[in-house]
């Protein structure tokens, strides 16, 4: 593409709007939901921007919508500690504590 070439209305729509193209991507994980995948995805925000800011450089022709489909959140999402992922093994099943007499 030359610079005066017309940019798609999606990479434009979708470049100025980095919440929508989060959400675009990523609806298919059930992005805006209250599931805890979802709060995950969206609390990365941020960090997804940040990171994709920080690659432009290299790929300058990469739009914020290529960039979040290369990421695969379910995997960094399953690879986090339980309690990082809002699980709770003791919830429903506390530990035992026995107390031992003299």
């Amino acid at each position: 593409m030359g610079i005066l070439d017309p940019v798609p209305f999606e990479d434009f729509y979708f470049g100025e709007q980095p919440n929508a193209a989060l959400f675009n991507v990523f609806k298919n994980l059930g992005v805006g939901g209250t599931s805890p995948l979802s709060k995950f995805i969206q609390g990365s925000q941020n960090r997804y921007y940040t990171k994709y800011l920080a690659d432009l450089p290299s790929e300058p022709n990469m739009t914020y919508r290529d960039f979040l489909r290369r990421l695969n959140p379910s995997m960094e999402f399953s690879g986090l500690a339980p309690r990082q992922r809002g699980e709770d093994p003791n919830l429903y099943s506390p530990r035992i504590r026995y107390l031992f007499g003299r």
